[in-house]
């Protein structure tokens, strides 16, 4: 739940976890054949729809996640640029 909560998943609202990652871990055999990276993708797709609208002064999921692709595709650009 940490990991969910504070790293994959997290939200403005600190140090709570969405009730529907409970049923989720609630057989820990499946949990393991999840597709945990598209869902934090997913997650990370919804909260940056939100964070687009005038009125949004937060940002939560998976900014690590974010982060690294922009760094990837800012390598990406210089090395597009010093050609």
């Amino acid at each position: 739940m940490m990991l969910i909560g504070s790293c994959l998943m997290p939200d403005t609202l600190g140090a709570r976890v969405h009730f529907m990652y409970l049923l989720l871990l609630s057989n820990l055999t499946e949990a393991g054949h999840y597709s945990w990276g598209g869902a934090t993708l997913t997650s990370l797709f919804q909260v940056l729809n939100q964070a687009v609208k005038p009125d949004q002064t937060k940002i939560d999921g998976c900014l690590l996640l974010l982060q690294s692709w922009v760094w990837d595709h800012l390598k990406t650009l210089n090395v597009l640029s010093q050609r």
